[in-house]
Formats: structure tokens, C-alpha cells, sequence
């Protein structure tokens, strides 16, 4: 993500990204990939070459790539700067991905609860699953999903819109940047069993992102949610629980059902904190190694020192003409 404030004092207008960009790279993104759709089927229909998994696999890849081009294409049309737009010259250290990590386990464990809840009532009211999961039963196949399903998607989908999309509507202001990238982020993946965790997780990026200014942050949270998922999908497989559970059935009375739901309302409330506390963290330990983007006002550096225990003297900013300026608390 790129600063703002900083970029359009500094550069000329055209040095950043701005809604009617984004709203192309996203229609560009869709055109691309129903074209790429038409060629495969028309590949395996037509030509008569056979749908295998190594042909879904790579063509997974490809979409996933489609994210990638479409802002490239937008950057390239426009005369942007590919990489500085983005945020991804920023740096990182090992503590920032140790916050990362626990991050990512404060959703996948707590703030899933609400995307349990969800699915629990659809499936109550008659909607039967269409996910299609990935079963991991072996190292290598952890590996090769590992690429295909963590890496690539991280970095590609936060590219789109995380880099361009939250960075051109960034002027609307925070939150109705971050809520329509995360709306556009849950829509993208298509599935009532994905659209509540993917948009709570487009949210949390979307603050994360525009509080630290780094988009490898959300890049690398994004890869160990998919990792840890397909970490556990193996252990899963590999202790036999996945044969053995399918067999069982469990009924839940509806007081149980109630209990459940207060206990996950409970979690959930739990790891909304310290989400906060995480994305506080994340902003001032970024904030050492990278400047702070300056559109972040006073009142929320204040937030962010209170949540993230900041010593006196306040965190470090981009002034209005790029140099650091030294803030107070107060």
C-alpha cells in the first residue's frame, strides 16, 4: 500500500492508484477469467484434451495469475509504478511474522466461530455444503498445495485487493475502503461456505494494510491461513479421524445448539481483542523499520499506543513532506 497523503503532495496525480482503477482491475480481473475459462473448456471439448488434476491444478495456478495481471495491465496503462503502488517494497522482521502467525491463529480459531454459526444455520434451513476441499494424504501433495493453495493465492489475491483495490478507494475513507475491498474479496471466492470467514478476513487485512502501509503483512497472514489449513487437513488424514467420522452421526438438541452458539459469541468477542491488539502491534513494530504512512491521524496513533503499549513520545509518521515526525501521545 502505498502513502497517500505523502504521494499526492510529493509525486504527480497519476503516481497512485484511484477508484476508477480499481473498479477496472477488478472488471479487467473477471473479463480475463471467464475468457480463460472459455479457452480450458473449449481445450477439453473441443480439442480433446482430458480434464486431469494436473491440468485443474494448473489452471487454478493460471486464475490465481489473472490477479496479478489485471493490476499490472492497470499500472502499465495508466503509467503507475508497479511496486511502489503496491507497498511491497516495505520490510519485515521476524517478530512481524511472529504477529503475523499468531494473527492468523486468532481468526482460523476464534473468529471462524462466527463462519461455524453461519454454516451451522444454512444447514438447518436445508443448504447442503458445495465446497469442494482439498484431502491432503500425503507430504507431497502437502507440498504441491502448499505453492498452488498458499503461496500463490496469498500473494496474488493481495496484489488485487489489498494493493489496488483498497489503495484506490482509500479516499472514501477507512472504512468503506476496507469493507468493499473485503465485500469484493468474500464475492471473489464464490462460495456461501467461504463468505463469512473470507470477508471477516478481508476486514482484518483491510485495517492491517491501512494502519501499517505494508502489504507483505496481509501477504504472509494470508499464506499461513491457507498453510495451516492444509496442515491440519494432513494430520487429519494421516491419524484416520477423516475415515472414522464420516461414519458417525451426532444429533444436538436445540438447547445445545444454544449454548454453542452464546460459547462461540463468547470466543469471538475474545478474539476481536486481540485482533486489535495484533493489528496495534503489527503497525508499530512495522512502523520501526518502515515510515508510517501519514494519512494515519493522531487520534488513531493514539489508539494504536494505547492498544500497542507504545513508550512515550509516540510513534514515528511520515510528515507532509516525507520526512519522519515525532509526535506525542497527547
Amino acid at each position: 500500500m502505498v502513502d497517500f497523503e505523502k504521494n499526492a503532495q510529493k509525486a504527480p496525480q497519476n503516481a497512485r492508484f484511484d477508484d476508477k482503477e480499481a473498479g477496472f482491475g477488478v472488471l479487467l480481473y473477471i473479463i480475463l477469467q471467464f475468457a480463460l475459462i472459455y479457452i480450458a473448456r473449449f481445450i477439453i471439448f473441443n480439442i480433446g484434451v482430458g480434464y486431469s488434476s494436473a491440468f485443474g491444478v494448473m489452471l487454478n495456478v493460471i486464475i490465481e495469475g489473472l490477479f496479478v495481471l489485471s493490476v499490472l495491465i492497470i499500472s502499465r496503462a495508466k503509467k503507475k509504478h508497479f511496486i511502489t503502488n503496491l507497498g511491497v517494497k516495505n520490510k519485515i522482521n521476524g517478530k512481524i511474522i511472529l504477529f503475523c502467525a499468531l494473527t492468523c491463529m486468532i481468526c482460523l480459531f476464534g473468529l471462524s466461530q462466527v463462519s461455524n454459526v453461519f454454516m451451522d444455520i444454512l444447514e438447518r434451513l436445508g443448504y447442503k455444503s458445495r465446497a469442494s476441499g482439498v484431502s491432503v494424504t500425503t507430504f507431497w501433495e502437502l507440498l504441491l498445495n502448499t505453492l498452488t493453495i498458499a503461496i500463490v493465492p496469498a500473494f496474488c489475491e493481495e496484489i488485487l485487493f489489498r494493493g489496488l483495490v483498497l489503495n484506490g478507494l482509500a479516499h472514501y475513507g477507512r472504512e468503506k475502503a476496507v469493507l468493499i475491498s473485503a465485500l469484493l474479496f468474500m464475492l471473489m471466492h464464490g462460495s456461501p461456505d467461504q463468505t463469512v470467514h473470507q470477508f471477516i478476513l478481508g476486514v482484518v487485512f483491510g485495517y492491517i494494510v491501512y494502519f501499517t502501509g505494508n502489504l507483505w503483512i496481509t501477504i504472509i497472514i494470508h499464506f499461513f491461513n491457507n498453510f495451516f489449513v492444509l496442515v491440519i487437513n494432513w494430520f487429519y488424514n494421516m491419524s484416520g479421524a477423516a475415515s472414522s467420522a464420516s461414519t458417525e452421526e451426532v444429533a444436538v438438541s436445540t438447547a445445545g445448539s444454544i449454548f454453542s452458539y452464546l460459547l462461540a459469541l463468547a470466543l469471538v468477542g475474545v478474539s476481536v481483542y486481540l485482533v486489535i491488539i495484533m493489528i496495534t502491534r503489527l503497525a508499530k513494530e512495522s512502523n520501526k523499520i518502515n515510515l508510517k504512512p501519514s494519512y494515519v491521524s493522531g487520534k488513531e496513533m493514539a489508539f494504536i499506543d494505547r492498544f500497542a503499549g507504545a513508550k512515550e513520545g509516540g510513534l514515528t509518521i511520515t510528515n507532509r513532506y516525507g520526512a519522519p515526525d515525532k509526535r506525542s501521545n497527547n
